[in-house]
């Protein structure tokens, strides 16, 4: 068995000749590239049984030669991927039954009917070229190019196939993250989140599916994780939200992906928020100002989505004909235009590239740490259940202290509660699966209206806001069309600020799931 970690990133084509003209690339590279053809098989049942399994099952060929491969699910983090692999070889492209029943899948393959239904479901094609480096600190790595195509077998569907891999022969991963930030200034980098495989059994769904905007998934954690392990995966399952929506960002006019993205930048700075007590902030201050840059983009976008889909259409519908609304939406509607050209540019850019591979190494390498006191250090060594009741009845007190003399608080005490709720909320989902489910169920629905209610008393403020933004033609009549609308939605305000008092009422009730409910089982 062999442990795989690499750095997986896209390369247009077109730049495949500049990588091998770059300082830092030649002053790496041990030894003289080298070049070779690679045909591909993956292997899988109609109905996917082994990437149901997290199980890919690879037959390659090289020059006369075939290798199998069995690949396990592994792990990614941002750029990273961690993948447990066992090569055998194979006589032609014939499956090596009795290889795969030496590996951690044996009972899987044991089962006669799916060795049976077993059949070519994708093949890639490409070259590769493959050079030796020798990176700082003693790492060496391997630095593969592949281009070429991946192709369904039964339908023909394929895609083009153009990545640069940073694959670690020895060292620490920290290495393939500094070079791969290097070559950023010259190449258009992009972070790639998913394998060959997984882009494989992507052509097989039909080509109409539509891809929908990723929503938050609860991590998976288990009580006898570590604390450091358990941010990681907490870290891990808001970034591959936001990757998960990037493709939609950038090629969809759906504003949910936007919205979803940006709703996983705002987890992932919770979770830095919400680990502090194990996290000193120097180690991370570079990479907490990255995240707020790139969350602030897709916020305004965000803002001015909500405001020509959700704010500006009632009062329309109703209106419609008041003197100055259709010039008031032709100015918001080219304001969202170019807030979502400003989004894209920040997610299309080194930038954000810049901030995962920032994230990947942050995770691997674990600064924090180090700069530990002793405190720190003991908190860190806590039973994880026992750590996440500290958490969440640090950042409960948060809200209650926040939340008090609701009735007098004014706009901006209202803004802060919703972000103390609204960090609690996630805190509460990210720990979820350390606890019995039906407490934390009626706790995260209790915080989840709370934090609706107080969201859409903040939408009244951001509208007012966007609208002193707007301003062209008929400055009388302009104005008359923004007094509508602000006017609209401070009713709106008004009408949810009725519910504030039973929303807080009914999260003060809501019982306290990490002081009463045991501990949930190790899956």
């Amino acid at each position: 068995m062999a442990v795989e970690i690499e750095l997986k990133l896209l390369l247009p084509p077109d730049q495949i000749p500049r990588l091998g003209r770059l300082a830092s690339v030649a002053a790496a590279t041990r030894g003289r590239p080298g070049s070779r053809q690679l045909h591909s098989v993956y292997y899988d049942t109609p109905q996917r049984d082994l990437a149901r399994h997290g199980v890919a099952l690879r037959l390659r060929r090289s020059g006369a030669r075939w290798v199998q491969t069995l690949k396990t699910e592994g792990r990614v983090r941002g750029a990273l991927h961690e993948r447990s692999e066992f090569e055998a070889p194979a006589a032609a492209q014939i499956i090596n039954f009795v290889a795969l029943s030496q590996t951690p899948a044996a009972a899987l393959f044991a089962d006669a009917a799916l060795r049976a239904r077993l059949q070519p479901v994708f093949a890639t094609d490409f070259r590769r070229t493959t050079r030796q480096l020798q990176l700082g600190g003693g790492t060496r790595a391997l630095l593969c190019v592949d281009l070429g195509r991946i192709v369904a077998t039964q339908s023909g569907r394929e895609a083009p196939l153009c990545e640069l891999e940073l694959e670690l022969e020895s060292g620490e991963p920290g290495g393939l993250f500094a070079f791969a930030r290097s070559l950023l200034p010259a190449l258009s980098l992009r972070v790639c989140r998913h394998s060959k495989a997984e882009r494989g059994f992507a052509l097989l769904d039909p080509p109409a599916a539509a891809v929908a905007p990723a929503r938050a998934q609860a991590p998976r954690l288990h009580p006898d994780m570590d604390v450091t392990a358990a941010f990681e995966a907490i870290a891990a399952s808001c970034l591959m939200q936001l990757q998960d929506n990037e493709p939609g960002v950038l090629a969809s006019d759906d504003p949910e992906f936007i919205h979803q993205a940006r709703v996983a930048l705002r987890r992932l700075r919770s979770a830095f928020a919400l680990f502090r007590p194990v996290m000193p902030r120097p180690p991370v201050a570079d990479l907490l100002q990255a995240l707020r840059t790139n969350a602030a983009s897709l916020g305004e976008a965000r803002d001015w989505d909500v405001f020509c889909t959700e704010t500006a259409p009632p009062v329309c519908a109703a209106l419609g004909d008041a003197p100055g609304l259709p010039r008031l939406l032709q100015l918001a509607a080219a304001r969202r235009a170019q807030a979502r050209a400003a989004a894209l540019e920040t997610m299309a850019g080194p930038a954000y590239t810049c901030l995962l591979l920032d994230l990947g190494s942050a995770l691997a390498a674990r600064p924090w740490r180090a700069a530990l006191d002793e405190a720190g250090r003991a908190r860190e060594a806590l039973p994880l259940p026992e750590f996440a009741a500290l958490l969440l009845a640090r950042q409960a007190r948060r809200v209650r202290r926040a939340g008090r003399g609701l009735g007098a608080l004014d706009e901006t005490a209202l803004h802060a509660l919703r972000i103390e709720v609204k960090k609690l909320r996630y805190a509460a989902e990210f720990l979820q699966r350390l606890f019995r489910r039906g407490a934390v169920r009626d706790y995260i629905a209790a915080t989840a209206e709370l934090q609706e209610i107080l969201g859409s008393l903040n939408d009244a403020a951001v509208t007012a806001r966007l609208l002193a933004e707007l301003n062209g033609g008929d400055a009388a009549q302009l104005s008359h069309a923004a007094g509508l609308v602000r006017g609209w939605s401070a009713a709106r305000a008004a009408a949810g600020i009725g519910h504030l008092s039973h929303a807080w009422s009914r999260f003060e009730a809501a019982r306290p799931f990490w002081r009463s409910s045991r501990p949930a089982e190790k899956p």
